[in-house]
């Protein structure tokens, strides 16, 4: 049997705080989640939704608290439970689907649904804590009929929702009620195409 020397001891002594230092805590995660809202009657179409579009200061994995000044507040252990772009544009599916009962609205990725008669999409400049107690969502969106001459519906968004806590789950609630806001002004834009859109054969 070896014995560990004294001196080899002492050495995996002091390696210890500096290994226990080293093995960080696994981080929490978070989703957004759909928020029902009301419906709007519109002849049923396939609506294709585009992959939402982010500022890349929000497209990563860690969530991101902003504020009134220039600084963020990026949380390594605290990060969204997929891509926050993909995440945005299922749920903001989900929403759209709920809101327009008939209609079939379908991320582009998504192989299922056949071919759009309408597109949908969505641009998000800023999605964040303000720093005051609100998230603020901030952006545009357009939707079009494909085919035909009709133009596009083309909107600014700009949205508060208080915060109903202070914790990271509250901000994700927040938020998720903000893109239920975004949902809302999109579902009435589509019921409007959809309603002049002529029916296909």
């Amino acid at each position: 049997m070896i014995v560990p020397s004294r001196r080899r001891l002492l050495g995996w002594a002091a390696l210890s705080p500096f290994l226990s230092s080293c093995s960080s805590p696994e981080p929490d995660y978070y989703r957004l989640v759909a928020v029902p809202g009301g419906t709007r009657a519109a002849r049923p179409l396939r609506v294709e939704l585009r992959q939402v579009g982010l500022a890349r200061y929000l497209d990563r994995r860690e969530i991101v608290r902003g504020g009134a000044s220039v600084r963020l507040d990026i949380r390594d252990g605290e990060r969204w439970a997929e891509p926050i772009g993909d995440m945005v544009t299922r749920v903001l599916a989900e929403n759209l689907n709920q809101r327009l009962p008939g209609s079939l609205v379908v991320p582009e990725q998504n192989a299922v649904g056949g071919d759009p008669e309408v597109t949908a999409e969505a641009d998000i400049t800023r999605f964040e804590d303000d720093g005051t107690g609100r998230v603020v969502l901030e952006g545009r969106f357009q939707v079009r009929r494909l085919g035909g001459r009709a133009a596009g519906l083309n909107r600014q968004v700009a949205e508060v929702v208080p915060l109903p806590g202070s914790g990271t789950a509250a901000l994700a609630q927040a938020m998720s009620t903000a893109l239920g806001r975004l949902s809302d002004q999109m579902s009435e834009a589509l019921s409007t195409t959809l309603a002049t859109a002529v029916p296909t054969r």
